[in-house]
């Protein structure tokens, strides 16, 4: 509403424009006087020069651009040619703190890089859409009288939207203010302004002006007037606070401001009124509080006082009223009873004709459905309810509040049981209760209903009534559960219920289970063993209730389940030509399933009744077969129908299938060679119910074909071989078993060397087809072709991947130590609709070296040494990725670290481990413009743990003979951590830390049920970039007593 300074000075202008554009360029003189921020080429627009986002040392030169002293700064006429502005750099030093005389400067003010652009477009803006308010520091017109002091400081207070004070440039708008220039102009001399507060000032209470409770006797506009405004104790000096408002000096002793609104009303005519309106950007529910109260106060004395109203509620037609006219002009405590309000609404309502009308009662009233749980608006003001003679005053409004809190307390109960008899039926039963008004501890309201439930479950195993070596297991579980919650208020209301209305509006639910299954093992029988045994019966179903005032649902579901899975006791395979061929399958095995379900909702509103029923049937077979002793196959297929799609059918309509073919095949070649090779392939489709009724058939469908192929090289064992032709009697014997006996043995202790390296190849395709027209043929399910012709309606959905993994791996042995060794080679080609992209990565080398032992490397150390061993692993990788259609490189990158550990535990309990990583990357991005990132990490930590436990404990001497046994467990830690990073983007460094961290742990078991711990830490985070340290201590105590 207005815009205030607090200033000294005279002779000057003081020039102050507020708009959505407001010209970025800074213009400044430099210390010769020269104008700077014309000529392009005397400045830069931008610190940040690089645009990595960041304000580097050598960057931070103002906006001159240049790096230079002002102390050793020269006049140009000395003969030096100066650069540098002079007057830019950036000082101020707590102990003087009232000098800011180089605050603003630009150079050396790290942070964030100066920059013209100020809402970062990319380019510094030109354009001219402000207000401009220009001060005659000598004109007195704008200045508070009582402001002005003997030290020459005075406060001008002016209307930001009278346009009588400003002039506009360009297009600007009230409603789109984001900028604020200040410049000072028309100096009469050399002089100094002192700006002591500049601001914008308003109040969150609009004014809504004046009405009329008679529409016959409008307000009358030219005499008639309604002001909203603040008084304070600063700035008005016929202010003062209620009494009840005890102020406090801050830490120069001066009085903390205090101020209220003030209700202005002049000439208000009989039956004529006054509003301030206030909004709230997050609605508030005050229905935990008993009292809504303020201080009021008349400025003046009055013969007849208005009518003062408070109005609390969503909006202008739902809100609640309270009325109250004042006695004399001294402060007065104005309280509203909340439960009044809504009883009062309670009494109309019940009764009511029209429930959206106004009704007023003595000093209550309200309007509409208000509710306490959702206050949005707040509004006050001035009625003239009698005076025939127009009344002209002033109101004072202050602390507005709420008060009284409820303090009524609920009780939340859980009980569990669990029983078991013998081993015939065991279960469970638990019960809960949480009364309304219960706070638990972590909850900030109370609660608001009532609620209270009960579960309970047991199992019957009827097997136990036959004897235990028939085999038989038939559970039998049932289990029921109800919840009923039983609101305080009504649904959206504020108003208390009567125990008839909180049945009326309680919510609840039920549900019921049961489920029984019947096997049998261990059939001596053929018969039972071929025919019963192999069957499995299950059966279940569930019912689910729920009410609540506006909508019951009811939902059912039953299930039955058969199963068949026998694996057949298969006797000597058939030999032919010396080859094993089994004739039985190693196991088949048959499910179905039927599954009803429905679920009906009933809209009591409206008398509606929904019914969703459900019916679906599964069947599932698979069958495995060994065909040789080292040739295995497995086929599976799995299928689900709508019972209710198509009821002339007795399996009704298929709307979906699974199809799955596994083959094993592994062998040995003259024990040297283990090959073993696995062929998977994997078929869903699936009929969406969208798609089912189509005459058309449309389906979409996934394949999946994986191949994986392995073998092991045993050169240990080839190894072994050669060896084992030598005479190992000879072995002890210097120079016996001739000539090759020596290279014999050698052969067999590089056995010990090697493990056998290991082979892989896996090739893997996978393809996703949507809204085709028929199933493909048998031989594209099992994967043994890719190729398919069959139209689909959404290629944009269909994709296709394929993929080629190559890997070799295997270790080198020592002994005290191990070498592990990988090298991973993989092409996966991605294709989708208009669109082909490749994929290569390899990893190598990909080593591990493991000295499990060093203690026969260190001497003497099993004097103090428990164990030591040493780790290194180092890896590279690489990656590169393609658009095969338009045939560029689109990415490249690679990755490599190091990270070597050592680990030592010593006798006394003492473990200290330390570990170095090194991780570096580099990725190049190839597209319009090629960008390149670098990142580099080093971490060196070293962490030291101590554990002490004295099981014995230690005794303590407690009243005389008697003594206090406490037994002790101390554990200690110590972590120390250097880490330095970086990261280049485009040859433009963006980031370099360097990080070291402190970490001291420490943990004391008095007991088992009293505990306690200590953790200090310090960290030290230095941006190398802007120059800038981040320091960090914590200290935490913490004791646990558990009960």
């Amino acid at each position: 509403d207005y815009l205030e300074i607090f200033i000294k000075g005279s002779g000057a202008k003081l020039n102050i424009d507020l708009g959505y554009n407001i010209p970025e360029a800074r213009v400044w003189r430099d210390r010769a006087g020269r104008v700077r921020g014309v000529d392009p080429s005397d400045h830069i627009t931008n610190e940040d020069r690089n645009g990595n986002g960041t304000l580097e040392y050598s960057e931070d030169t103002g906006l001159d651009g240049v790096m230079g002293d002002d102390d050793k700064w020269t006049p140009p006429d000395s003969g030096v040619v100066q650069y540098d502005d002079g007057n830019d750099d950036y000082h101020y030093d707590p102990k003087k703190k009232w000098d800011y005389s180089k605050i603003n400067g630009t150079e050396k003010n790290g942070g964030e890089p100066d920059n013209m652009d100020l809402d970062n477009n990319g380019f510094v803006d030109q354009s001219n859409d402000y207000f401009e308010f220009t001060i005659d520091l000598d004109d007195t017109s704008f200045i508070r009288p009582d402001t002005v002091t003997d030290a020459g400081w005075k406060y001008y207070r002016i209307p930001i939207k009278d346009s009588r004070y400003y002039r506009t440039f360009g297009n600007p708008s009230w409603d789109q203010i984001r900028y604020a220039r200040l410049w000072i102009s028309d100096f009469s001399g050399p002089d100094t302004i002192m700006i002591a507060k500049m601001e914008i000032t308003g109040n969150r209470w609009r004014n809504f002006g004046l009405f009329t409770v008679d529409s016959l006797n409008p307000p009358d506009t030219l005499t008639e007037r309604f002001r909203v405004g603040l008084a304070n104790n600063k700035e008005h000096s016929y202010y003062s606070p209620p009494p009840q408002v005890k102020l406090k000096r801050d830490t120069r002793g001066v009085w903390e401001r205090e101020q209220s609104m003030t209700l202005t009303f002049e000439n208000m005519g009989k039956n004529h009124g006054g509003v301030a309106h206030r909004v709230l950007y997050e609605k508030q529910d005050i229905l935990e509080y008993r009292e809504l109260k303020l201080f009021l106060k008349s400025r003046y004395p009055m013969d007849f006082y208005p009518i003062f109203f408070i109005r609390i509620g969503a909006d202008t037609n739902n809100f609640y009223e309270y009325r109250f006219r004042l006695k004399d002009n001294e402060w007065t405590s104005v309280s509203v009873c909340l439960d009044s309000l809504t009883q009062f609404k309670k009494s109309i309502l019940d009764t009511a004709q029209n429930q959206y009308a106004y009704y007023r009662r003595g000093n209550l009233a309200f309007k509409g459905r208000p509710t306490l749980t959702d206050i949005r608006m707040y509004e006050v003001g001035i009625l003239n309810d009698s005076s025939d003679t127009p009344l002209t005053g002033e109101f004072w409004v202050d602390e507005l509040r709420v008060s009284g809190p409820h303090r009524e307390s609920g009780i939340a109960m859980n009980t569990r049981v669990d029983f078991k008899i013998a081993d015939i039926i065991e279960g469970n039963l638990t019960v809960t209760r949480e009364e309304d008004n219960f706070r638990s501890l972590t909850s900030s309201t109370p609660g608001r209903e009532t609620k209270q439930s009960y579960s309970a479950s047991t199992t019957f195993h009827l097997e136990s009534f036959l004897p235990k070596e028939w085999g038989f297991s038939l559970p039998l579980t049932y289990s029921r559960s109800k919840n009923e919650n039983l609101p305080k208020y009504g649904v959206g209301s504020d108003v208390l219920l009567t125990d008839e209305q909180r049945q009326a509006e309680k919510s609840a639910g039920f549900a019921q289970s049961f489920s029984f299954r019947f096997s049998k093992r261990g059939s001596k029988n053929r018969l039972l063993k071929w025919f019963v045994d192999p069957i499995a019966l299950q059966a279940s179903g569930n019912e689910n209730e729920s009410r609540t005032p506006t909508k019951m649902t009811n939902s059912m579901r039953r299930t039955l389940t058969f199963s068949y899975s026998y694996s057949p006791v298969v006797g000597k395979p058939l030999k032919i030509l010396g080859t094993e061929i089994y004739y039985f399958p190693s196991n088949y095995s048959f499910s179905l399933a039927y599954n009803k379900d429905s679920t009906h909702v009933y809209d009591l509103m409206s008398g509606t009744k929904t019914v969703t029923p459900r019916e679906i049937g599964e069947i599932n077979g698979s069958i495995s077969y060994r065909i040789l002793r080292n040739l295995n196959a497995s086929y599976s297929m799995g299928r689900t129908h709508n019972l209710l799609w198509d009821k002339s059918r007795f399996f009704g309509k298929e709307m979906g299938r699974s199809e799955e073919l596994t083959l094993n095949y592994s062998f040995s070649l003259f024990r040297i060679l283990s090959p073993n090779l696995t062929y998977r392939a994997h078929y869903d489709e699936n009929r969406p119910e969208d798609l089912i009724m189509d005459t058309l058939g449309l389906r979409d469908f996934n394949q999946t074909t994986n191949l994986d192929a392995s073998f092991s090289l045993e050169i240990p064992r080839f190894l072994r071989f050669i060896g084992s032709l030598r005479n190992e009697a000879m072995d002890t014997v210097p120079g016996g078993g001739g000539p090759f006996h020596p290279i014999l043995k050698l052969f067999d202790k590089l056995a010990n060397f090697f493990q056998a390296p290991s082979f892989s190849y896996t090739y893997n395709r996978t393809a996703d087809y949507r809204m085709a027209t028929d199933r493909p043929d048998w031989k594209y399910r099992l994967g043994f072709t890719e190729k398919i012709e069959l139209p689909s309606y959404d290629n944009t959905r269909s994709t296709r991947s394929l993929s080629n993994t190559f890997n070799i791996s295997g270790r080198f042995n020592l002994s005290f130590a191990s070498l592990n060794y990988s090298w991973n080679y993989n092409i996966t080609d991605n294709k989708s609709y208009g669109a082909k992209y490749r994929a290569v990565n390899l990893t190598w080398p990909n080593l591990t070296l493991n000295i499990n032992s060093l203690k026969g490397i260190i001497p003497k150390s099993d004097n103090y040494l428990q164990s030591a061993s040493f780790q290194a692993t180092f890896n590279r990788s690489s990656q590169k990725q393609k658009d095969l259609a338009q045939d560029l490189v689109t990415q490249d990158r690679w990755d490599q670290s190091l990270s070597p550990s050592l680990r030592l535990n010593f006798k006394n309990g003492l473990s200290a481990n330390s570990s170095f990583s090194w991780n570096r990357s580099e990725q190049k991005n190839y597209g319009f413009q090629t960008s390149t990132q670098e990142n580099d990490r080093k971490v060196l930590s070293f962490d030291v743990s101590y554990s002490f436990r004295n099981p014995q404990g230690f005794k303590l001497p407690l009243f005389g003979r008697k003594v206090l046994r406490i037994k002790s467990e101390l554990s200690t830690s110590l972590r120390f951590n250097i880490e330095d990073s970086k990261t280049i983007q485009t040859g433009t460094p963006t980031a370099s830390n360097r990080k070291f961290s402190l970490e001291l742990n420490g943990s004391y078991n008095f007991s088992r049920s009293v505990t306690g711990g200590l953790n200090f830490n310090y960290v030290v985070d230095k941006n190398r970039l802007t120059g800038r340290t981040r320091k960090e201590i914590g200290l935490t105590a913490n004791a646990s007593f558990k009960f």
